[in-house]
């Protein structure tokens, strides 16, 4: 149970948010933003005995609690609020109804945001969530990105932790992800894509008996998106939960793709549909980390890359994007979940945050205050995303 008298965003200020978004009150060029990440303090290397460069042995302690982070490709607080008022949550037909029954238990907390780049693209948001940087000089569209120059804090929480590769996992569906999660390819553990799901812990990264079905399948071609450089995310999901679920890591981070392409595809039934579907994974993850008994030493983060046009079909609700007519694109959301045993820490991480909107920059330092305390990227005083306005 996840009690706690503390909550990010209340009910009737998350009605605010939501109300606000759907009438297009929050632009994003008139909200002043968040502290900006320093580049983290480098952790000592040492070599081991073939000669490889390990992290030092900064190892954390027993209990140091777990991390799962889910990104949801172009969610829309729309569509993620839509569930905060309504009566009867399994009646309703709102997206999320599982995820807010949790919010009203009081064992999750939600939150209005913006992002953290001037593109409100897929790649340009992703090195902004995980670098909790500004990388528009070296990404600015999909397809004009650089791998992220900045160490992330999935690398940071592996160094500080003196983890192995596999204790630290990104799995995601765009093959693109890599580009945005790790700065030093192979730091951490990265599986996305068209691409079997191997046990990184056997001497062969052989494909896990439990997953040799959905791997036949992937190679078969079976549901295979109907957009390119992607697996649908039902293999996604499966193989994260059995990551999740086997591995144990210590952080595990999971890109979800489809509702962002079938938005693009004017699809707006099937992206409310997808939106049920990754309300039923999350569903089933806290059950998992339940059944594994981790679920009381997990922090669990859920948020999107950006968000989508305003309406419900048409190019503003299937586009995304700097153009003016696509403001609503930079309002986003998040929500969390905070193991009762930090209630004190997350009581003060929130007491900074809780009097302006979040920014996308902001998920770094929170994430790395409850993970790594002894070790966080120390938050600037805050300032704007937009370089012009440094």
């Amino acid at each position: 149970m996840r009690a706690s008298k503390i909550e990010l965003t209340p009910m009737k200020r998350a009605k605010r948010v939501a109300t606000g978004v759907a009438v297009g009150l929050l632009f994003a060029a008139v909200v002043a933003f968040a502290p900006i990440a320093e580049e983290p303090t480098p952790i000592a290397f040492e070599s081991g005995e073939s000669g490889a460069r390990e992290p030092a042995a900064l190892a954390a302690p027993m209990d140091a609690p777990h991390l799962l982070f889910i990104t949801l490709d172009g969610v829309r607080p729309d569509e993620f609020f839509d569930c905060a008022f309504v009566k009867d949550l399994a009646k309703s037909g709102c997206s999320f109804p599982n995820l807010f029954a949790e919010v009203r238990a009081k064992r999750f907390e939600v939150a209005g945001m913006v992002v953290g780049n001037t593109r409100r693209r897929s790649l340009p948001g992703y090195q902004s969530i995980y670098s909790g940087k500004n990388q528009d000089a070296t990404c600015r569209d999909n397809d004009d990105c650089a791998q992220v120059p900045t160490q992330t804090w999935l690398e940071h929480i592996r160094y500080a932790r003196g983890l192995m590769p596999y204790q630290v996992a990104s799995i995601a569906s765009w093959n693109k992800m890599p580009i945005a999660v790790e700065k030093v390819p192979g730091i951490i553990t990265v599986n996305a894509g068209i691409v079997d799901m191997m046990d990184p812990r056997s001497p062969d990264l052989s494909v896990p008996k439990e997953l040799e079905l959905e791997s036949r399948w992937q190679g078969e071609k079976m549901y295979l998106p109907r957009w390119e450089n992607a697996r649908d995310d039902r293999f996604t999901f499966r193989y994260a939960q059995w990551y999740l679920t086997t591995i144990k890591p210590d952080v595990l981070a999971v890109g979800f793709l489809n509702s962002d392409e079938l938005a693009h595809e004017d699809d707006f039934s099937g992206y409310k549909k997808q939106l049920r579907t990754y309300d039923g994974y999350i569903k089933t993850y806290l059950q998992d980390l339940k059944d594994s008994g981790l679920y009381d030493n997990t922090i669990v983060f859920v948020t999107t890359d950006h968000g989508r046009g305003s309406g419900f079909f048409g190019y503003a609700f299937q586009g995304h994007g700097p153009e003016w007519y696509l403001d609503h694109s930079a309002v986003t959301w998040a929500a969390i979940s905070v193991p009762p045993r930090l209630g004190a820490e997350w009581a003060s991480i929130r007491k900074r945050y809780e009097r302006r909107l979040l920014t996308q920059l902001d998920i770094r330092p929170i994430v790395e205050e409850l993970m790594i305390p002894l070790h966080p990227s120390p938050p600037k005083k805050p300032g704007s995303i937009w370089p012009s306005r440094r």
